[in-house]
């Protein structure tokens, strides 16, 4: 029996990481040909904190170089790193990762002009997004229903290029889902941006929930809306007429003279798609 062998830089271990507000997480699968900027992104998907923002430590207090393979600071398995933050990030990203409303909103989020004339823009610091973002991930609706009603967009990208809403459904926080896919559905990005709400349309991102009380409640909000826009079209009770109900079969619905012929009725326009039902799997 040939016995496969398994070089160290390919062998995958276990190793543990200490929060910076002193909770303690796992983290599988990792071998030390791993760049430290790929680890960041595993601890980002674990904390929901984004990876420019950590200062990964390892027996000391220095910070790890993003560049470098875990083999060059000799990891070893069930070793212990420790996630620090800048100062000025601490309170707010606090605040956020325990759902803290009121401590978010002192945080200094503030909206910034860029640009002059027509090209003027009005966006928010990276404060928001980051608050944002981690609540998305921890599942706390308020401080999400907060930010959007400030007008942050839920579609803005963090570095590693995962946007609110797709930590959102990654975690499955149905709630939050709902919310970001109601104030977002206006918002465009930029020319080279990607707006995650276009791409994942109400039926894709109820599919990655794969709940069927997560494909409910948004089946039953987007109704709710096609009703709402109903109630509001003044021309909803008013029929079109067809060509036969215009003009009387008694009478020509065209004029004939010598030069060609006029027709008397209007051709009517293909009415847009408005889908009433949609899929309902949970039945």
């Amino acid at each position: 029996m040939v016995r496969q062998h398994i070089s160290d830089r390919q062998r995958s271990f276990t190793v543990k990481v200490v929060l910076p507000f002193d909770e303690k997480i796992e983290i599988s699968d990792v071998c030390p040909s791993m760049s430290v900027l790929d680890f960041k992104d595993r601890l980002e998907l674990a904390t929901g904190i984004p990876r420019h923002l950590h200062r990964l430590t390892y027996l000391d207090d220095l910070d790890m170089d993003n560049r470098k393979n875990l083999s060059f600071f000799h990891v070893v398995p069930n070793a212990t790193f420790r996630i620090k933050l800048w100062p000025q990030w601490v309170s707010l990203i606090k605040a956020a990762y325990y759902g803290d409303v009121d401590g978010v909103m002192k945080s200094n989020i503030r909206q910034v002009i860029g640009g002059r004339g027509f090209f003027l823009k009005r966006a928010f610091n990276d404060r928001g997004y980051v608050a944002l973002f981690i609540a998305s991930y921890r599942g706390h609706a308020n401080i999400v229903s907060k930010l959007m009603a400030l007008g942050i967009n839920a579609c803005r990208k963090m570095p590693s290029g995962r946007s609110a809403i797709q930590v959102a459904i990654f975690n499955k926080r149905i709630n939050c889902v709902n919310a970001l896919v109601g104030k977002s559905r206006g918002i465009s990005d930029d020319e080279n941006g990607e707006n995650c709400v276009r791409r994942s349309t109400i039926f894709n991102i109820s599919q990655q929930l794969g709940r069927k009380d997560g494909w409910r409640m948004l089946v039953t909000q987007l109704q709710e809306r096609l009703g709402r826009r109903d109630c509001d079209d003044p021309m909803k009770g008013l029929v079109p007429l067809r060509e036969f109900q215009k003009f009387d079969s008694a009478f020509p619905a065209y004029l004939k003279g010598s030069l060609g012929r006029v027709y008397l009725c209007n051709v009517l326009q293909a009415e847009p798609f408005r889908p009433r039902r949609f899929p309902k799997p949970w039945k």
